[in-house]
């Protein structure tokens, strides 16, 4: 039996949706898995929220957050490694980035996280799986329009960076025909956006790690964004970031924007350029083939094979 650690109980999303709203990384690295691979008839699998519960399990899928609590757990353990480090003496990892495992350097992510940051050395001679992250629940599919008006933004208010909090540059985006849209709630979108932004500030230092909150070392984030995006079937502004820079090909994916004046030239051309716009719509309709927001069933399969390694 494998067990799925979540102290904090989710209900299916089947059956009471609004509760994933916003998940912390805690829920959906664990009880989400738990309820994508219930739903698609994988048995052999309980959702734990005790330790009592966790023993009677030969394995224990487990967030950072919790390791305390099974310290002493005798079954194997996976840990779901996102923006926290990985924990010591784990039988199998898992990594919803790809750029741990295989690594894709270039000049512009070492000069803006550092080489430090770039090492995943943590990586070598352990067991790491990448599955993809679950997708958030309740993304929509959008209509583009050319040229675009509706810019969304989704995400916490303290990520944002901070020219977009004052007068004059939202102005400046504004004067450009662009309705800006933030929401700092939810996870998924309202379906009427004809781009989608996440411009992150760069500075924000993780209270975790202790370095840089987008790139750390050993802070390994998700690149859902891009899948959001594709699967939006719009455009999509984003940081470049290592996750982020292992998927993109080029600008037909996502264009980059590390600060205001990136995003301001970013949204230029989406207004200027039509060609371009319905280039990168063309794109996230190829980008969909292996796109675990258009089917589930791609992260079940992914487990599957994790699961066998051990």
């Amino acid at each position: 039996m494998i067990g799925f650690f979540c102290p904090d109980y989710l209900p299916n999303y089947k059956e009471d949706p609004k509760a994933y709203k916003y998940l912390p990384g805690k829920l959906s690295s664990t009880a989400y898995y738990f309820w994508i691979l219930k739903n698609h008839n994988v048995d052999n699998i309980k959702l734990a929220q005790t330790r009592d519960e966790a023993d009677t399990c030969s394995a224990i899928v487990f967030h950072y957050d919790d390791r305390d609590k099974l310290r002493t757990y005798k079954g194997k353990k996976i840990q779901v490694v996102t923006d926290r480090p990985p924990v010591d003496d784990v039988d199998l990892y898992i990594c919803c980035n790809e750029f741990v495992i295989n690594p894709k350097f270039d000049l512009n992510l070492i000069n803006q996280y550092g080489m430090l940051n770039m090492d995943y050395t943590f990586t070598k001679g352990k067991n790491w799986k990448y599955i993809h992250y679950p997708p958030t629940y309740g993304v929509k599919k959008c209509t583009p329009a050319w040229p675009p008006v509706n810019f969304r933004f989704v995400g916490r208010k303290h990520t944002l960076i901070p020219e977009f909090k004052c007068n004059d540059k939202k102005r400046q985006i504004e004067d450009l025909e662009i309705n800006l849209e933030f929401d700092y709630e939810n996870d998924a979108n309202n379906g009427t956006e004809h781009v989608y932004f996440c411009v992150r500030d760069l500075s924000l230092i993780s209270s975790i790690t202790g370095q840089n909150n987008i790139a750390g070392k050993a802070g390994a984030r998700t690149p859902n964004r891009a899948y959001q995006t594709w699967y939006m079937n719009i455009p999509g502004i984003f940081n470049l970031s290592p996750e982020m820079y292992y998927l993109r090909k080029d600008d037909n994916d996502f264009l980059i924007a590390n600060n205001f004046q990136d995003f301001y030239e970013a949204c230029k051309r989406l207004k200027t350029d039509e060609q371009l716009y319905w280039s990168m719509v063309e794109r996230c309709k190829e980008r969909c083939s292996n796109n675990h927001y258009e089917d589930l069933s791609i992260i079940k399969d992914q487990w599957l094979e994790a699961l066998q390694s051990i």
